[in-house]
């Protein structure tokens, strides 16, 4: 049997493909999951990333995240969470209300939290790339 020999997944034909952004040439990077990858982490991580390499882009380079299904997931489980705490028996309009709020703030939280590691990371791999002399110049 394949499954005994080998690892079969389901995948594009090709994963080619070029692009313009506006109208203007644009260099794509297309990020695909590995199977059972956590996509909502995937995509907090690939903005990490781009954030720290945008701050030493040259003048006038920029990128944009056009396309993120990851909003879509994180959507859905706000809606199941909000479904479990009605579902308890709650149907008023201020509980509805009140769940969305706590989801709300929850994300918020959960962003700003991720925010500040992303900028402790960001600030050990200064130090480590200027190392104990401080200035990064060779």
């Amino acid at each position: 049997r394949l499954k005994d020999v080998a690892r079969v997944e389901l995948g594009a034909l090709t994963y080619g493909f070029s692009a313009t952004f506006n109208g203007s040439p644009a260099v794509p990077i297309g990020v695909y999951l590995q199977p059972g990858a956590n996509a909502i982490q995937v995509a907090a991580a690939v903005k990490a990333t781009m954030d720290n390499l945008a701050k030493r882009f040259p003048e006038g380079l920029r990128y944009d995240i056009p396309f993120n299904t990851t909003r879509f997931v994180e959507v859905s489980i706000e809606e199941v969470i909000i479904t479990i705490i009605l579902s308890r028996g709650h149907y008023d309009v201020p509980t509805l209300f009140h769940a969305r709020e706590i989801v709300r703030r929850q994300r918020e939280a959960l962003h700003a939290r991720r925010a500040r590691r992303r900028d402790r990371r960001a600030a050990k791999q200064d130090v480590r790339q200027c190392g104990p002399g401080g200035s990064g110049e060779t």
